[in-house]
């Protein structure tokens, strides 16, 4: 919703903090910290910090089973953003998604590390996929 938001000119959207605003203390949302730690654990407490306190720009869902070793790869500048290799095949992961969504992940992989390329992601029973004359696959 916010990147619609962001590129219409009819929306005004703004992203702000606890520490932008102000409103609340930062004791006070270690505190709420501590009680998020005992109702849920201390990995879905952080994240829930997180996306009320803080709002990422890559949201962590709660329940995200590799949040906190992304989030802690991400802050020590081992996610990067890399051009997609002409050269090298792209691999495709696919979660069929059949009470949620279906998720396809786009990679290739390089001698010593693995690229992501592109996600896509889509909630929707009606979709089917139908062979093409490459063989690949495509949504119908």
């Amino acid at each position: 919703m916010l990147d619609v938001a962001r590129e219409s000119s009819d929306w005004f959207a703004q992203v702000l903090t606890v520490d932008n605003t102000g409103t609340i203390s930062r004791e006070a949302v270690e505190i709420q910290r501590r009680e998020y730690h005992g109702i849920y654990s201390d990995e879905a407490g952080d994240a829930l910090i997180e996306q009320e306190y803080f709002c990422p720009s890559r949201l962590r869902f709660s329940g995200s089973y590799w949040g906190k070793q992304l989030r802690e790869a991400e802050q020590g500048g081992r996610i990067l953003d890399v051009a997609v290799n002409r050269d090298l095949p792209v691999n495709t992961a696919w979660d069929i998604g059949v009470d949620d969504a279906m998720a396809i992940w786009c990679f290739q992989v390089y001698f010593m590390f693995l690229a992501r390329c592109s996600m896509r992601s889509r909630r929707s029973r009606a979709s089917t996929l139908k062979p093409t004359r490459s063989g690949a696959r495509s949504r119908q």
